[in-house]
């Protein structure tokens, strides 16, 4: 067992940590056990010794224009202001021999659900919350500096801390004097979804429709006369053509440190009435050359009047991936004369890639007073058919889940009871994931 200390010669305190060197990990609900110390030698008439838990989300704006500088700033308490202290030494007599020390321990338990505590004057501006109770937020931090093309810089994080206070009363000449001490020690605010990983991936089907003019859409085409390119240059309508749709089916919920392979499947369906009758009947390949999947993250932050977003775009399957497979990767549709085309036989891209959410080092979506992070998923595939290249691509909104954590029964803490009529709300999502309690 190591601990963090912080370094306060009159007051100290230590959190219980599994990982030495890194700040302790705490999920809303787990108690928080740790040691309050005073090593400061003396017989003090009069102390008072206090743990409180303390969180913060705090914001900043820069905006520069020319020679001026605006500043906008926002804090709010993430934990439900005021959190009452727990009184580890209550007010007494406080006598500590040379070289001893003094020692309270303590047990601080992290509320599962808080409130909504901005003023309603607040509410009209800080728009990014959803719901009057929620989980405590997971402690985060971003930055960005687009000072040289917007002359913007923007600041955010949500931090957690205990802090320990001791109040001394000394009587000198007769007069009582108060002096306080504070020591801090911070620690991380966990995500996570209570149960097992996630096998759901909100599967949804996308769908786009492409037509191929080339006169190699016909079997036996050889080699193209200069008027035969120039007709299919400029797509006249004597040149045979094929329409198909491209069927992707993607997830729309992916969850951190979930290592279960996420089905990605591709398909294809002619359209018969926009095809040449000239190729009814006849097979066409379709070859896929590339398929990427790309998260973009975006970040919203808010200070007083003032708002600031910037994104960032993460690769969940480079552009390489399927020539590094080193086969072809195709589909076939056959547009029928007279009759119901069927669609291709799918072909699961996520299993050829074993996809899986390794280490992205994604942050859960979440929204708070005044920071928010999204997502966006991104795809593209890009293919040929009878020679000729094609690109097809989208953007649909995507969510990211906490990642998985599973408890035993008797470590399943007991849940604060919320309001009456009110549930913890996920913000953002279309489905709630399983609460914090059992």
């Amino acid at each position: 067992m190591s601990f963090i200390r912080t370094p306060d010669p009159e007051l100290s305190i230590k959190l219980e940590c599994s990982s030495r060197g890194r700040l302790p990990g705490y999920i809303p609900g787990e108690t928080i056990v740790g040691v309050v110390r005073r090593i400061a030698p003396g017989a003090i008439p009069e102390a008072q010794v206090a743990v409180t838990l303390h969180g913060k989300c705090t914001s900043k704006i820069k905006i520069r224009i020319g020679n001026s500088e605006s500043r906008y700033e926002s804090s709010f308490n993430c934990l439900s202001a005021p959190m009452e202290p727990q009184i580890v030494f209550p007010r007494a007599p406080l006598h500590i021999p040379e070289g001893e020390e003094m020692s309270w321990p303590f047990a601080i338990t992290i509320p599962t659900v808080v409130q909504d505590v901005r003023r309603r004057d607040q509410r009209k501006l800080y728009v990014l919350l959803d719901g009057p109770n929620f989980p405590p937020p997971a402690s985060f931090a971003t930055y960005s500096d687009s000072s040289f093309t917007s002359g913007e810089k923007s600041r955010a994080s949500v931090e957690y801390y205990v802090q320990a206070k001791i109040e001394l009363v000394h009587v000198h000449r007769g007069f009582a004097r108060k002096t306080t001490h504070t020591a801090t020690a911070p620690f991380r605010m966990k995500s996570v979804n209570i149960g097992p990983p996630i096998t759901d991936f909100n599967l949804k089907r996308h769908q786009m429709t492409h037509t191929v003019v080339a006169y190699k859409l016909v079997p036996g085409t050889r080699e193209l006369s200069f008027g035969q390119k120039t007709r299919q240059t400029f797509m006249t309508s004597s040149v045979p053509r094929l329409t198909f749709k491209l069927n992707v089916i993607l997830p729309h919920t992916l969850q951190v440190e979930n290592t279960s392979p996420i089905p990605i499947c591709l398909s294809a369906e002619p359209v018969v009435g926009s095809t040449s009758e000239i190729i009814h009947d006849v097979p066409q390949t379709i070859i896929v050359k590339s398929f990427m999947l790309r998260l973009k993250q975006r970040t919203r932050v808010q200070a007083e009047d003032q708002s600031s977003e910037n994104s960032v775009a993460v690769n969940l399957i480079p552009e390489n991936a399927i020539s590094a497979l080193g086969r072809e990767v195709s589909l076939t549709v056959t547009p029928c004369t007279g009759g119901q085309s069927e669609e291709s036989a799918p072909i699961n891209i996520g299993e050829m890639l074993d996809f899986r959410m390794r280490r992205h080092n994604l942050h859960p979506t979440f929204k708070t007073y005044n920071v928010g992070r999204s997502y966006d998923m991104a795809w593209e595939v890009e293919g040929r058919v009878a020679g000729e290249k094609f690109k097809l691509g989208f953007m649909h909104q995507a969510r990211v889940l906490p990642g998985p954590h599973e408890l035993l029964e008797f470590e399943r803490p007991a849940p604060a009871a919320p309001p009456p009529g009110a549930l913890p709300e996920y913000p953002g999502l279309e489905e709630a994931p399983p609460a914090y309690s059992a």
